[in-house]
């Protein structure tokens, strides 16, 4: 198979598994409650402020990995309940443009998801951020999250 051919399966699952999200909103239902939660449950844990801001970034890394996995096993039950990825599989589609195409759905939400929690934790936490800096860590952790995940 050509990387043409990879390529356009990957946009074609990506974007399926994209509107399938939004379709059934688990992200708004779910997600990001659960993820509301913790940050508050670790804002009221570490209630003292010097503490609560050195360790804000990997509060909210922590909330990040927890919540990554909900979203990597959501995708897969998707697939398994209907035996969609078999169905792929049985009908030629390439495993890499399958793969790429997850990564590149799970890393969009992830992306969306890391930025809402980023501007949680700075209301919470209150502290001070390099905006750049965020920005670019997001988005190289959330496709290496999902990159490790999906395999």
């Amino acid at each position: 198979m050509s990387s043409r051919t990879n390529l356009r399966v990957a946009r074609a699952v990506a974007a399926k598994d994209l509107r399938i999200e939004l379709r059934s909103r688990v992200m708004t239902n779910q997600i990001l409650p659960f993820a509301g939660i913790v940050m508050v449950l670790f804002a009221f844990a570490l209630d003292n402020d010097g503490i609560l801001q050195r360790v804000a970034p990997g509060l909210v890394w922590m909330t990040t990995l927890f919540t990554s996995l909900v979203i990597v096993q959501r995708t897969f039950a998707v697939e398994a309940a209907d035996a969609a990825i078999d169905a792929l599989r049985v009908a030629g589609v390439p495993p890499q443009g399958l793969f790429l195409g997850k990564v590149a759905a799970l890393t969009a939400q992830l992306v969306v998801f890391e930025a809402v929690l980023s501007v949680l934790a700075l209301v919470l936490y209150r502290v001070n951020v390099d905006v750049a800096g965020v920005v670019s860590e997001l988005i190289v952790a959330a496709w290496a999250i999902f990159l490790w995940g999906l395999l």
